[in-house]
Formats: structure tokens, sequence, C-alpha cells
């Protein structure tokens, strides 16, 4: 059907009609919906915005209507008709698919044969160009040409196989010129003399030429390679939003794109294709999560494929390649692996885990997992065990505003959600654990504290967040954050003080299970030094001086350097006896699960100034001493002491510990009274022991002699089962010939467990007769019944 439209001339109206005379008009309003529309998606054609008009009014309207109000307008199609490229919002933006390929005419039959032969740009000193193409980028010089009387020479450089040059000189200059993609060098001679010479590279104002690009097999090991040949980089793979491709300066400071085509390909498909598929986003897979390294096409399969680089090693299958190809790099030799689209999560919005995990939940159980209810009804054999409170308490959870806590660990969170969504619905959250999602990302961290103004404490723990430079213009976002969890992030030293940048308020610190192993320098990161509690726990450090760098913290309490690999304990100090600087307010020390195996890092403790508060367990130096004697020497070595492994050191313990102390270590002190070195030497391991002997005295300690008897005092035994083969055959225990028969019951039933069942107990005396002497009297000393060290204690019960 053809129409004629013509503009009416009352009412500011469009008149439509066909040849059968019916008119159809749009009034101006209805004129205003069709720009309206068209300005919040440009995408539209005609025939879309008649059709969206029609369904609002409910009139029949034409498409050749829509396109001529857009002509009015100043549209063309679905761009409007300017220069500039501006869209329908007003915003600049580029040509579209279609302009581009009608702006492009077919190439004139007298181009053909037409080639890309060269880039040239000058240089300053061909001494040092030369052996930066050839040496770092391997390009081989297939021509020098020399022009005496005009003073500059030209040099041809280009990846072509140098049996390939002709020996003739004429035809090796055709050759070369021949050549696709030549990189011609012109040096002007003199200039490597002179100073200021400084050619523009076209990357500062006013910008023109930009960079060469050269493809590489693998960009991470070219750029470990460039690295060490000391090449200066403008961008490194791992930097800014295009991962993956690297730039690098010549001596002359002219730019050079890295790249591989493989990543190329992945790089732009992610960019401009679904943003879903954005590469190093991370995704969910049957409990798993892993980053997300390449979409595309896998060897000779059909369909689209994502690449995950795992983060548990022992899902994937291989490093990335497969079949011979290199698809991605993954971490690991056994982390990487296939997948199809449908199998992948890509997260949720944080706003969006907060309704789903403390929304009202009609229902009785408020939540709780029926499967989960009746596994605990089984388990303590109660099949009518009810649950009660739980719908009062999703009831207040779900009015969003009045929370102030909210846990939403493992709950697939990956993006932020709408702007200010996050702050009008959770306007007074205190404390947020993030830990274990789906966030790739500090500028999403970012974008999402800083909606909650109340914010105090933040749990990032097991999510993939690498940092980069510059990470300090997100300190605003964390401007109220006192309290920080980012434990199991695969950090070093060098990731937390980047972090750290983004943290002015900080107090508490916890990086436990990363891998730091060195701490690399002196601190003097301003927010560090407001620290108050630091846990590096579970990390690989393992030499003191690393942990003394921290001695700096001026306001440190508390440090908790539990499970690491941490040997033996100094601190440099003018006399044995004298005070450290290190650590001055330093109260709490947790430093169990090391390898210390010996007693004089313990002492050297006693240089802390205000340390009260010790956690010291499972160091091999504690193996060779039962709890009790390990306890009291720690206590005796360390006098402000008032806590030990969670428990309060009385007066009464300290006072028997250090006397214990004193005389177990006195004749080891009388010998060294004539002899200078020796009780230096002694001091250096007891630094405690002259303070003590000041304190306490020695004249009321038996002299060394008796300490012949003390130890004659302790005997060996060894506790046998016979009655319950399944009991471990032979435990042997040192015990003292004054320990009362009772305590040695109480010993027996924790040895074998035998629960609320006292046992009873005889022995048999080594190399006599076999006859059993029952222990029978409770409250009577072994030495009562004459018992001998290698005597053998039977447990019946």
């Amino acid at each position: 059907m053809h129409y004629i439209i013509k503009k009416s001339k009352n009412e500011g109206t469009l008149e439509n009609k066909d040849r059968s005379g019916r008119p159809k008009k749009l009034t101006g309003r209805e004129e205003k919906v069709i720009i309206r529309e068209l300005k919040k998606n440009p995408t539209k054609s005609a025939p879309q915005l008649a059709s969206m008009v029609a369904s609002i009014f409910h009139k029949k309207v034409y498409p050749e209507l829509c396109q001529r109000i857009l002509r009015n307008n100043g549209f063309h199609g679905r761009v409007p008709r300017k220069k500039s490229y501006i869209n329908a919002m007003g915003e600049h933006t580029g040509l579209t698919n279609c302009e581009a390929r009608e702006l492009c005419k077919k190439p004139d039959p007298a181009t053909n044969g037409y080639i890309m032969q060269q880039t040239m740009y000058r240089i300053k000193d061909p001494r040092k160009s030369l052996p930066f193409y050839t040496e770092v980028l391997g390009m081989q010089l297939l021509q020098k040409l020399d022009f005496p009387e005009m003073k500059f020479s030209l040099y041809f450089l280009g990846y072509e196989d140098p049996k390939d040059i002709p020996t003739d000189k004429r035809e090796s200059i055709e050759w070369t010129f021949s050549r696709k993609a030549t990189l011609e060098l012109t040096h002007n001679w003199g200039t490597e003399t002179d100073p200021d010479p400084k050619y523009h590279n076209g990357n500062t104002e006013p910008r023109g030429f930009g960079h060469i690009g050269i493809t590489v097999p693998d960009v991470e090991k070219a750029c470990e390679r460039f690295e060490k040949l000391n090449v200066e980089f403008v961008k490194k793979p791992n930097d800014g939003n295009m991962k993956g491709i690297a730039f690098i300066k010549d001596p002359d400071g002219y730019w050079i794109e890295i790249l591989n085509p493989v990543n190329i390909a992945n790089l732009i498909l992610s960019m401009v294709e679904d943003k879903k598929y954005e590469i190093d986003s991370r995704i969910e897979c049957d409990g798993h999560q892993g980053t997300l390294k390449y979409v595309g096409p896998v060897g000779k399969t059909k369909g689209l494929w994502l690449g995950i680089d795992w983060d548990d090693p022992t899902r994937g299958k291989h490093n990335g390649t497969y079949e011979g190809v290199k698809y991605f790099k993954a971490r690991h030799p056994t982390s990487g692996s296939f997948i199809r689209p449908g199998k992948a999560k890509f997260g949720i919005s944080c706003p969006e885990a907060i309704k789903i995990r403390y929304g009202l939940i009609n229902d009785e159980l408020a939540g709780i997992d029926r499967d989960t209810l009746t596994s605990l009804q089984k388990e303590i054999n109660a099949p009518f065990l009810e649950v009660v409170g739980f719908s009062k308490v999703n009831k207040k959870q779900s009015k969003f505003d009045q929370l102030k806590i909210v846990w939403l660990r493992e709950q697939c969170v990956s993006t932020t959600g709408n702007p200010g969504e996050l702050k009008e619905l959770c306007p007074n959250l205190e404390e947020l654990d993030l830990s274990k999602n789906l966030i790739n990302s500090w500028q999403i961290i970012a974008d999402i504290c800083c909606q909650l103004d109340c914010l105090v404490r933040l749990n990032l723990s097991e999510n993939y967040l690498p940092t980069e430079e510059n990470m300090e213009i997100l300190k605003d976002s964390f401007f109220m954050l006192k309290y920080l969890t980012i434990a199991r992030m695969n950090y070093n030293w060098f990731d937390i003080q980047r972090c750290m940048s983004m943290f002015p308020s900080l107090q508490e610190l916890s990086v436990s299970f990363n891998i730091v192993n060195i701490i690399h320098k002196p601190i003097k990161d301003e927010n560090l030094m407001k620290i108050c509690k630091l846990t590096l726990e579970g990390n690989l450090i393992s030499n003191w001086d690393d942990i003394l760098k921290l001695g700096s913290l001026p306001r440190l309490e508390y440090l908790n350097l539990n499970s690491n690999k941490i040997d033996k304990i100094r601190f440099l100090t003018v006399e044995p006896t004298a005070k450290t600087t290190a650590f001055f307010n330093l109260r709490q020390l947790h430093i169990s699960q090391n390898n210390i195996s010996e007693w004089q890092s313990v002492s050297e403790l006693e240089k802390l100034n205000n340390l009260e508060d010790l956690k010291f367990r499972e160091n091999p130096i504690l193996k060779n001493e039962n709890l009790e004697t390990a306890r009291q020497l720690i206590i005796a070595r360390i006098s402000k002491l008032k806590s030990l492994n969670g428990t309060e050191i009385l007066q009464d313990e300290r006072r028997g510990a250090e006397y214990d102390y004193l005389k177990l270590f006195l004749s080891k002190w009388t010998e060294t009274e004539n002899d200078a070195d020796k009780r230096n030497r002694f001091i250096i391991e007891h630094p405690r022991y002259p303070t003590l002997v000041a304190k306490c005295g020695i004249s009321d300690i038996p002299s060394p002699k008796v300490k012949v008897e003390m130890v004659s005092n302790v005997i060996t035994v060894e506790f046998v089962c016979p009655d319950h083969p399944n009991q471990p055959r032979g435990i042997k225990r040192k015990l003292l010939k004054d320990m009362e028969v009772q305590k040695v019951i109480g010993l027996a039933q924790r040895l074998f467990r035998t629960g609320g069942k006292i046992p009873r107990l005889s022995f048999i005396q080594q190399n006599l007769s076999k006859d059993e002497i029952l222990l029978d009297k409770p409250l009577q000393e072994l030495r009562y019944y004459s018992i001998q060290d290698g005597d053998q204690v039977i447990v019946r019960w």
C-alpha cells in the first residue's frame, strides 16, 4: 500500500492518509513519545516505534510516518545526521557497522599489487635501537642504506629468514621493498651524541602515531624475558582493563604492543559481544569456583566453550593448552578445563543476595532445610525434635532497613546492583561478610562499601581480587572501615601494602592463610601505622627478621603468628638483659605451631616491654617436656606474663615456677661463677636468671649435689592393658616416686580412655618374679610399694 504523508496545518498534527481516504493523525504528544523512546533506545527502527505508539494510544500508526518524524527532528535512520557522531542522548559515538561498510568503497583494480610495506620512525642512536629490535624482539636486519650527502641512514627490519636475503645489492634492495610490514628506522647522523634531540612518540600531546604491534606465542613469557632484559613497560599483561596484552618502549620511547592472536580475539569478543562472558569474571559450577579465561570454540567441536581456571587445581584437567593449542594460561598444571556456558553461574547483585538470604519466608520452618532437620533428628535420636522461634527471627531480619549485620558467604555475589539500591535497602549496615563469592575486582567492593555509611567491619576472605597500582583512589569508599579480614586471598606482602592504601581508618587487619613469606622493607605506610591488631596466621614466614620490620608499628597491641615457619626469635639489644624498642605496646602474641626448637627464643620474649598474653603451643621445643613443666619454664622466663595459652597465671603459680627454674639451672649457674665467658653465655640463654637470683636468693635452694637424688626420684614405668587387646600394648611414662596412687589411676584413665570406669592397678617388678603386686591404697605414694625404674604397671577395668 502506498501512503501520502503531509504536515497538517492545524493543532500541530501529522496527517497520514491512505488511498482509500482514511485519515490517521498523530498529535504533538504522540510525536514526543516517539522521540523520547528513540532517545532511550537509539537502535529502535521505525516499524518498532510505530508498533510501540500503536500499543500505547490504541490506533494504527504507519512506519513511514515515524520515519518522517525522525527526519524532521534531525535523525536519519537510527543515528542523528551530524558529522560529530552524537547519538540520541547527546553522547559522542562511533560509526555503526553499517555506516562503516557503506563508507568503504570497492578497491580500484588499479590498486592490485599494493601491499602495506613499511612503518618508518626516527631513532636517536642505532647502537641502542638495533640491539633492542634484534635481541629483545627477535627481528632480522634486512637492509642498511646510507646517504652520506644527506647524512642519514636507513635500517630495515622484519621477521624474515636471513637465508632468503639475496646477495646481489640491487636484488636485495628490491627484495627488501617487496616484504610486507617491515620496520624502517631512520637515523640522522650526529643525533646519538646530541643531548637535545628527542623524537615525539605520538602518545603525548599533540598525539599522532600510536604504536606498532608484535605478535608472540605467549605474552606472559615474552614479558618475563623483557623484564630480565630491563625493557621499559608502558603496560604489563595484567594491568588495566585489557588483560593479556602489553606495551613496551624502545630506546627512543616509541610504543610497541605485544599481543597473541588467540588472546586478542578472546579479549575483543568479551568486550564487544555479550558482557556476560567478560574475561576474568568469576563463575561457579557444581560448587566449584573459577575464573573465566577464554570464550570461543575449542578444536573441531561445535558451539561455544568457556575456558575456566579453577581455584581448586584438582578440579581441572590441563593448564589451558588442549590438543597442542594454547587457549589460556592456568595458574596450575591441572587447574584449567572447558565447560559449556549453560553450566556456569555468573552470580547475582549484592542487594539481590540480601533479599534472598534475609527476605521473609512464609514457611513454618522459616527457611530451615527440612533434610538437615531430619538428619539432625536421626543423629541425636530425637524424632520429635522441633525448632521454635526461627519464624520470629526471620520476620525481624526481613526488615532490611534495620539490619546491622549481614553474612553473605557463598551467595554468588558478583555485582553491586543498581546505583543507590544497597544504600536504600540497608542504610544501617555495620558488618558485612562477602567471603567466598564471585566478585573479581576491588572496584566492585568499593562501589558496595561507598553506599554503606555505617560500615565498620568487612570480611572479603576467599575472593579472587587482583591488586593494582594506585588503589588509593578508592579510599573514600572505605573511610569508616575499622576491621578488615582478607584471608585465603593468595596475597603476598606487596599485595597487602597495595590494599592498605585504601583504608585510612583501619584498626584491625587479618591476612591469615595467604602466601606472605617476606616483609619487603621497613614499614612506612601511614595507614598501617594505625593498626592495633594484626593477624598473620597460616602464612609462610620463616625469618624473624621479617617480623622485626613490624616492630615499628606504634599502636600494635596484638600479633598472631600462629602456623608459620619461624624457627627462632632474636631481638637486637646491647645487653642480654636489656629491653628492646621493638613492639613497645605489644600485649598479646600468638606464636603456636611454628618451628621453634630452642628455649633461648622463649627467653628473648622477656625483652618485650609489655607482653602479658602468650599463646605458645605445638613447637618442637615442647616435645621434650610434659605440659606442666613446659608451662613452668615459660612462666619463669617471662616476668610480665599474666596469661599463657588462655589460662591465667596466678601469683602462687608464678612463685613456684620461678623457684623450680632457679633450682633446675642452679648447678650451671654456680659452674660459671669464676668464668666470665661462661657466665655471659649462660645469661644469653637465661637472661632472667640473674634477676631471679637477686629477687629470690639461692641460699635456701638445695646444693647441686642433691640434684642427683632428685633425678633418681624419677622412674620410668610401662603401662599395659592385657585384658583389652585393642588398647595400646605399652605406654611408657616418667613418674615421681612420691606420686600418690590415686593420681596414677587418673593417669591410666586418660591413657586408655576408660570413660567412667575406674581402673584397678598392679605392677610387676622387672627381672624378679612375675607376681602382680596390687596398688590398692590410693593415698599411698609409689615409694611405699618399692616400685622401681623399668617396672610394668598392669591396668584392668
